[in-house]
């Protein structure tokens, strides 16, 4: 009984405590500086190559390459932004994130000012056909 007791003038304390508190608020402050715009500030390019922009080498591997034009990649963006490229996968009508491997073809990328560079190669280190009308998609962030 002495416990009940207790426990009732705790829980009765409580309640003038809790009801006796007002909350207050003080002057609205300055507005602070605009964020960045996220998405607005990116590109977004799409390119189709053709068989005479893969070039192959042999040295120091087989590969095909192709070198797509981007001159929103600046000196900025390499240095602190991102590069993202996707292939179009005709027979599944979507973007594929790159590095994307297919059996034995590996396609792969590389980003300089102004610049990707575009790579296939095969996994049985073989020299891969010319792989030539492809999409790609570039996204550059700033």
């Amino acid at each position: 009984m002495k416990l009940l007791s207790k426990i009732i003038a705790v829980l009765i304390l409580s309640i003038f405590f809790i009801s006796g508190c007002k909350k207050t608020e003080g002057p609205k402050g300055d507005t602070g500086p605009a964020g960045p715009s996220g998405s607005a500030s990116m590109q977004v390019t799409t390119f189709t190559t053709a068989t005479v922009d893969w070039t192959l080498y042999s040295w120091p591997y087989n590969y095909q390459e192709a070198v797509l034009t981007v001159p929103g990649i600046t000196s900025a963006v390499v240095t602190s932004g991102d590069v993202r490229v996707y292939m179009f996968d005709v027979a599944t009508s979507s973007w594929i994130g790159m590095p994307y491997s297919f059996v034995t073809n590996q396609y792969s990328y590389k980003y300089k000012s102004g610049q990707v560079i575009l790579n296939l190669t095969l996994s049985n280190s073989g020299s891969p056909a010319n792989p030539g009308v492809q999409q790609f998609k570039v996204v550059v962030v700033p």
